[in-house]
């Protein structure tokens, strides 16, 4: 099995970024050339197998960047803040970040005490460069809501919510944390989960998420219990960081490339927040062929009840 530490991800991404702002799936298939992977792994792109699961961790990567400040989206696009830095810069960048983040889940400090911990931990970097980049990164931190700051007290929020003691509790708190990446894999595995439980068989599926996937995220093909063959096709939307709705345009969108897919017989548009009450409008009406909306209350549900388990994928 391949895999790929976060720091190296994190590196990975950063040497894609320096010279032009590019788009989030642009950068994770500029990243997987970097990586140079075997043509056995690169041509299996099944939902959970090794391609996926690196995407997946190097949208983690990219999320923790941007979280941190060391990424931006500027017009829809990622660029590293710091282009003109070194590769020994970005390493240091990291290796705060990842301290600040060890030292909070251990305890609450305030900045002074983070700082004369940081200031003491990497003494051949000089002092205010220290205090400047941890600035950064706390600022970034706080307004993405990954560190609390309590009257002038810091700590890592992740680590003051109480362990979740259900199924459907561990499921609901994973999967606020996904990745645009992961949302997509784990949305194809769960829907595989889902039609197993009503019966269907021969079940595959293909994530093919990329900058030139013709709006389809996924595929999932099956035979359902009259031998019948089926052809589900996927979009997926990650806007768990906004408050917005999945704009209309795009279900239309969706809704074309569904009906100009001959041998689809389902199509399911999914988000993990919730749509407009007249993108849900619009979607009743569709009748060309089956299409449905899930929103994130909608997948969890789903979830639940095929007992799909995202702790376990």
């Amino acid at each position: 099995m391949h895999e790929i530490k976060k720091d190296d991800a994190k590196r990975i991404i950063i040497a894609q970024l320096q010279s032009t702002p590019i788009d989030r799936k642009t950068l994770v298939e500029k990243c997987i050339k970097a990586i140079d992977l075997p043509s056995k792994i690169l041509n299996d792109k099944s939902p959970g197998k090794d391609l996926n699961k690196i995407k997946c961790n190097l949208g983690n990567a990219i999320t923790d960047l941007l979280e941190s400040g060391i990424l931006v989206l500027v017009d829809n696009k990622l660029q590293y803040q710091k282009t003109t830095e070194t590769a020994e810069t970005v390493k240091r960048d990291i290796q705060i970040d990842n301290r600040i983040k060890e030292l909070l889940s251990n305890s609450s400090l305030t900045r002074k005490q983070l700082f004369e911990t940081l200031v003491s931990d990497f003494e051949k970097i000089p002092s205010q460069t220290v205090k400047t980049v941890a600035g950064q990164i706390l600022s970034s931190s706080i307004r993405a809501k990954k560190i609390e700051n309590n009257n002038g007290t810091l700590s890592l929020s992740m680590y003051k919510q109480n362990e979740p003691e259900t199924f459907e509790q561990k499921n609901k708190q994973i999967f606020s944390q996904l990745s645009d990446e992961a949302l997509v894999d784990k949305s194809l595995l769960m829907l595989e989960a889902w039609f197993k439980s009503k019966g269907y068989s021969e079940i595959t599926s293909k994530n093919i998420d990329g900058p030139q996937d013709g709006g389809i995220d996924g595929i999932i093909k099956m035979k359902d219990e009259f031998n019948y063959n089926e052809k589900v096709i996927i979009q997926v939307k990650n806007l768990h960081k906004t408050t917005k709705h999945v704009p209309l345009n795009e279900i239309r969108e969706f809704c074309g490339v569904l009906a100009s897919e001959q041998d689809a017989t389902k199509g399911f548009f999914i988000t993990n927040t919730k749509y407009h009450i007249e993108t849900e409008k619009f979607a009743k009406k569709y009748k060309t062929k089956y299409f449905a909306l899930i929103d994130g209350e909608k997948w969890l549900e789903l979830a639940n009840k095929c007992k799909y388990d995202l702790s376990k994928d």
